[in-house]
């Protein structure tokens, strides 16, 4: 997931709408898969940003992207960490 997250930013920083749309919705599908809820609910909401051409909207986002995306990687690690024990 760390890499799409990477690949959104540098694609919304180069206003490149086709890759920016592929890289959110690696995120959306990637978080969802793996329970990240609120990662995948920001994720729709830069779809739509990014299919309605407001790139720099949703690149304005990506500082709340990074943090939703660390809370979902620590909630995982616990998660782990608890099946573990």
């Amino acid at each position: 997931m760390g890499a799409a997250l990477r690949l959104l930013a540098v694609s919304l920083e180069r206003r490149d709408a086709t890759a920016a749309l592929d890289a959110v919705l690696s995120v959306k599908t990637s978080s969802s898969m793996v329970g990240g809820l609120r990662l995948a609910a920001l994720a729709t909401e830069l779809e739509v940003l990014v299919r309605e051409g407001l790139l720099a909207e949703a690149e304005a986002r990506l500082g709340e992207v990074a943090a939703r995306g660390r809370e979902t990687v620590q909630e995982l690690q616990f998660s782990y960490i608890l099946m573990e024990c």
